[in-house]
């Protein structure tokens, strides 16, 4: 995965400076441009958020650790952009503190802050109608870890550990989890977090899931291929503004280890 250099890390201030510059000087030629902030959009809808920002340095640290990320995105040769997004990723979880989650999330949310495309879309003609047809939230209940995973960045954090996925009450489905994330030093913090998700008891669906993370909106949807007592089988796609990721995981039960003849099952629902 993505390191940043130690030199790199030193330079976030005169980064930061030069983006503010170069952004004002575009947001005034009105100069359209992929990824990046719009500072006359900010003013407008962000502008309470920004003041906040501006004097705290967490926040200013972000801007310019992903301010980086997004000047070498075009390096990445990855097909969903990996590199580039845990670039992304790591900035957001060493510096997010409730102003910055405030700040970009009303960036998101107004569409003041644009992301450079992914090249990648989510399959779905062919996933729904290889959802197991009796499938359902419930079939998710309790406790279990993940322990194969798809998606190099996504999928892949280490100890992927679901802690709780139940009934909240009539209405809300509560999923408790957990997974060690890196962070700019490079060394690694476990990140906890409780979705409240709607609950819904219809079988052979895809289930969506709209949720917050380091202060941008995500949407998922996850396509349950097949759900049993000691594994289930998921492809999930994600969208975060214009990006756009396909993922997929085995949950496996605490305690278990999964036999030849479970392998051979979950090869041949892939190949379906």
């Amino acid at each position: 995965f993505f390191v940043f250099p130690s030199e790199i890390t030193e330079m976030f201030p005169l980064i930061l400076g030069v983006v503010v510059f170069v952004q004002r000087i575009t947001a005034h030629a009105q100069v359209p441009w992929s990824g990046g902030m719009g500072w006359q959009c900010m003013e407008e809808h962000c502008h309470d958020e920004w003041r906040k920002c501006e004097t705290n340095k967490a926040c200013l640290e972000m801007m310019a650790c992903n301010a980086y990320c997004m000047a070498t995105w075009n390096n990445d040769p990855t097909t969903q952009k990996v590199h580039a997004q845990n670039c992304t990723l790591k900035c957001s979880a060493s510096f997010e503190d409730n102003v910055t989650d405030s700040y970009f999330g009303c960036m998101f949310v107004n569409d003041c802050l644009t992301l450079p495309p992914i090249n990648e879309s989510c399959p779905v003609d062919q996933l729904v109608p290889n959802v197991q047809h009796n499938a359902s939230l419930y079939d998710l209940e309790g406790e279990w870890w993940q322990h194969y995973g798809y998606n190099a960045l996504w999928d892949c954090y280490p100890c992927q550990h679901i802690h709780s996925m139940k009934v909240y009450n009539a209405s809300l489905w509560s999923y408790t989890y957990s997974y060690e994330i890196y962070l700019v030093n490079n060394s690694l913090e476990t990140y906890q977090q409780t979705w409240l998700l709607p609950l819904s008891s219809k079988t052979g669906v895809p289930v969506n899931i709209t949720y917050d993370y380091v202060g941008s909106p995500h949407i998922e949807v996850w396509y349950i291929l097949s759900a049993t007592d000691r594994y289930v089988v998921l492809v999930d796609c994600s969208y975060i503004s214009t990006w756009v990721n396909v993922g997929s995981i085995v949950w496996v039960r605490p305690n278990t280890t999964l036999t030849q003849s479970e392998f051979d099952d979950i090869a041949k629902t892939y190949a379906a």
